[in-house]
């Protein structure tokens, strides 16, 4: 009984301190991390975005002993268990259990949080969210950025890796129904995805650019002059979406090929070395240098230094989860 009145109070206290206009950053814990780890990923995003809403979805059991770190970092937890979920979400829940597309453990599924996400969206009915991945330290306060959201990106944006991939670390949507779409198509092609990094490139694919598009990862003036092509052999027919918009943001988005190099490899695989390049990402660390400086407000973040530039990086994915030397606190 208590578990429940918890679970209700979490649910009013949610609807009551939203503002569904402003964006908000939203958090979950899908690979069920140590919450020593999570707390400092949200610490970052709120060093860097100390006015936006910050949403942490988890499994209450994982966060009851914590409450009161969360909420003297002003974070908005929502037990995932709090969620109603949607009809898409129990027909694909309904499609795990099938002997055609049997998952085990949810927090292995790679695309079971898409449709945990949709429904927290579509609960509180939010708009303009920044869904960033629990490896993902932010670096910018994107409030700041959000006015080029709304003017060019309608539905979905994210950072690729090249033309067929990209990786999970920083993704916005504008609104429920960009991204019921997204929980639609894995719906329908979940049988055909072998490879979660594919989804979002058959994704746009399927539905183009004018339902997700692509935030920089690279230079402009390195892209006229430079051949893009990734160590796996993908060379892209379209350079340009690679650094779209980058001349209105004045940063760059890492996709997941700075973070690697930087602070080496998912362990899962068992290799971390520091200095390796991503062999699906076009994006060549060691053509450029990297540092971290104090940026315009005196906060610690990286740079890519390139032809005398000092491009701001607003986000790096730390695969390695070896985060401690990349924090800005």
């Amino acid at each position: 009984m208590r578990f429940f009145k918890i679970l209700s109070i979490f649910l009013i206290l949610s609807i009551k301190s939203f503002t569904k206009d402003e964006p908000s950053i939203i958090f979950y814990n899908y690979a069920e991390l140590s919450f020593e780890h999570c707390e400092k990923i949200l610490n970052q995003a709120k060093t860097f975005n100390p006015a936006t809403k910050i949403y942490f979805l988890d499994k209450l059991k994982n966060c009851s002993k914590n409450l009161s770190n969360l909420k003297k970092l002003g974070v908005q937890f929502t037990p995932t268990e709090s969620i109603r979920k949607s009809s898409v979400h129990k027909h694909y829940a309904k499609a795990c259990k099938s002997r055609f597309l049997y998952r085990e453990d949810e927090s292995k599924d790679p695309f079971h949080k898409w449709f945990v996400v949709h429904d927290l969206i579509a609960h509180f009915n939010i708009k303009n969210a920044f869904f960033i991945d629990m490896d993902t330290l932010i670096y910018t306060d994107l409030k700041e950025h959000f006015k080029i959201f709304q003017n060019f990106y309608p539905k979905l944006a994210t950072a690729f890796e090249n033309e067929d991939c990209a990786s999970h670390s920083i993704f916005y949507i504008h609104d429920r129904s960009a991204l019921e779409k997204l929980t639609r198509f894995i719906l329908q092609e979940a049988l055909n995805f072998p490879k979660p990094e594919k989804l979002l490139g058959n994704f746009q694919k399927e539905y183009g650019k004018e339902v997700i598009d692509s935030l920089p990862v690279l230079p402009e003036d390195y892209i006229e002059e430079t051949t893009l092509v990734s160590l796996d052999g993908n060379k892209p027919k379209d350079k340009k979406p690679f650094s779209k918009n980058y001349h209105i943001f004045n940063s760059l988005f890492d996709s997941c090929a700075i973070g690697e190099f930087l602070a080496g490899y998912n362990p899962e695989v068992g290799f971390k070395q520091v200095g390796h390049m991503n062999n699906r990402s076009v994006v060549n660390p060691f053509h450029f240098r990297f540092e971290f400086l104090l940026d315009e407000k005196g906060k610690r973040a990286p740079y890519m230094l390139y032809k005398g530039q000092k491009i701001k990086i607003n986000n790096l994915k730390i695969e390695s989860l070896q985060i401690d030397p990349f924090l800005s606190f």
